[in-house]
């Protein structure tokens, strides 16, 4: 009898074939390689040359690659198995109706104005330099967009000097964004004068509705004063006037960074904001005063699903999706080719992210508890053909009264 993962992987498969056939799907394919041997040498080139057009692939060779700007839907990603593309400088997404980016460094990303969904997987966005590149300072700003799910990921801020501010690790304002599985490092404070001020790993504004899950954040620490310093450190995750799920085990862990001389900073601060803490670790101290007395912060008594998809992104090769939830229920997984962001109020612990009007695929799994993820493996297709398609993926536990606890979305993006 064929294993829950070979039927999986079949009717995988099988819905991404059916993606192709649609005219959406039907898209380009371009290849960019600064060595030559390409149809560009530059992404620049690739995202201004007119016969690239929404929908399109451009697949990324090994090699260092000067930042673009664009407005199209474009699909940016890097060959899975080598060394990883590097942008640098600051590039930008504005108005694009979606964008997916994978397998890629960059040193600074700023995505604005993108109606659809931002799809980041496996990407490297910050570094550890004093640079500012652009209109912006911020290492990753995520502005103004609908849906944005980042998963697997490294995101660092910069570290400031007397010149160069400091900046989040990412900084979200009206938007909505799902961090999965990420490193998420603020920028250190600068040292000179009294010593700089760090800065949030997560900085979360204007409205926004943000899910943190199975992520390590840790907030930035205040720079070195010349003769003494009073530099503060920074909260791992930073909230105004948004929502927030946060959402994990005890081994994912958010920490608030070090004042200057002495002190650490709450894991969590913020004002006028709902956060709910659902299994993670928040590193003593753990919510500041202000977030106390102007929001409200639910710790829930059962355990809040989440998900995250590991393993190697390779043609062929095996992905990994680990969930985790409630001990004993049964998780209805889906698997769907379309995305969608929908406040449901039956669903109590998050919003919906993939649509339920498309065609789906359902795993049934039955949860081993906080500590114990259940492991499904997801076999990859071989084809090229299927480059820079995405399956989203999303689980719901029964919670009584016809309501359910939803877990954080996550992506699979194929890469060749």
């Amino acid at each position: 009898m064929a294993t829950p993962a070979c039927v999986l992987a079949s009717i995988l498969r099988a819905a991404i074939v059916v993606a192709l056939l649609v005219p959406a799907a039907a898209a380009s394919t371009w290849t960019v390689d600064d060595s030559g041997g390409a149809d560009f040498l530059s992404l620049a080139a690739a995202v201004a040359a007119p016969e690239v057009l929404d929908g399109d692939t451009l697949r990324v060779e090994s090699g260092t690659y000067g930042p673009f700007v664009t407005d199209k839907a474009l699909t940016i990603i890097g060959r899975a198995g080598g060394s990883v593309p590097h942008v640098t400088s600051e590039s930008r997404i504005d108005g694009a109706a979606r964008a997916t980016l994978a397998g890629l460094q960059l040193d600074e990303l700023i995505l604005l104005h993108i109606p659809g969904r931002a799809t980041l997987e496996d990407v490297d966005v910050g570094h550890f330099f004093i640079q500012s590149f652009g209109l912006f300072n911020d290492s990753f700003r995520i502005e103004d967009c609908a849906e944005v799910v980042v998963s697997n990921s490294n995101l660092h801020g910069k570290t400031g000097n007397e010149n160069w501010y400091e900046s989040p690790g990412v900084d979200v304002r009206d938007s909505r964004a799902s961090l999965v599985n990420c490193t998420i490092q603020g920028g250190d404070g600068g040292d000179g004068d009294f010593g700089f001020p760090g800065q949030p790993g997560v900085l979360v504004l204007d409205g926004s509705v943000a899910v943190v899950a199975g992520c390590t954040i840790t907030g930035g620490s205040g720079g070195l004063g010349l003769e003494f310093c009073s530099s503060p450190g920074a909260s791992g995750i930073e909230i105004e006037h948004s929502t927030l799920w946060i959402l994990g085990a005890g081994s994912d862990v958010i920490a608030g960074g070090h004042d200057c001389p002495s002190g650490q900073v709450e894991a969590v601060g913020g004002w006028y904001s709902q956060v709910t803490v659902s299994g993670v670790t928040l590193f003593e101290p753990a919510l500041t005063s202000g977030l106390l007395d102007t929001g409200t912060v639910v710790f829930p008594s059962t355990v809040q699903p989440f998900l995250f998809v590991g393993g190697d992104p390779t043609p062929g090769a095996v992905r990994r999706l680990n969930v985790t939830g409630p001990e004993g229920a049964t998780a209805l997984v889906f698997f769907s080719l379309q995305p969608l962001f929908a406040d449901l109020p039956k669903l109590t612990s998050g919003p919906l992210w993939l649509d339920p009007g498309a065609p789906l695929i359902l795993l049934p799994l039955v949860l081993g508890g906080p500590h114990q993820p259940v492991t499904v493996n997801l076999p990859l297709p071989r084809q090229p053909a299927y480059a820079g398609i995405t399956a989203w993926v999303q689980g719901f536990v029964a919670a009584g009264g016809g309501q359910f606890l939803d877990s954080n979305p996550a992506s699979i993006v194929l890469r060749f």
